[in-house]
């Protein structure tokens, strides 16, 4: 979904994505399922009701698992 103010799109991911920010920040929230996030190299497990940012400084960004994400951004 999209308007004039934000954009909202979700990921349905069933094991491995390579994501591309849309946008310099960029909130991601986890409505269902676990897995990590690997950021510049550095790995994060999240789970749902996880939320959290994605900035400029995020250049290479990867999720592994099952997981549900909401993405939103200006």
């Amino acid at each position: 979904m999209s308007n004039s103010f934000f954009t909202v799109k979700q990921l349905l991911i069933e094991d491995h994505y390579e994501y591309t920010k849309q946008q310099d920040y960029t909130l991601m929230s986890v409505l269902s399922g676990e897995g990590t996030l690997t950021a510049d190299g550095q790995v994060y497990t999240i789970r749902k009701g996880n939320h959290f940012i994605l900035t400029t400084e995020d250049k290479e960004i990867e999720f592994q698992g099952k997981l549900d994400i909401i993405e939103s951004y200006v």
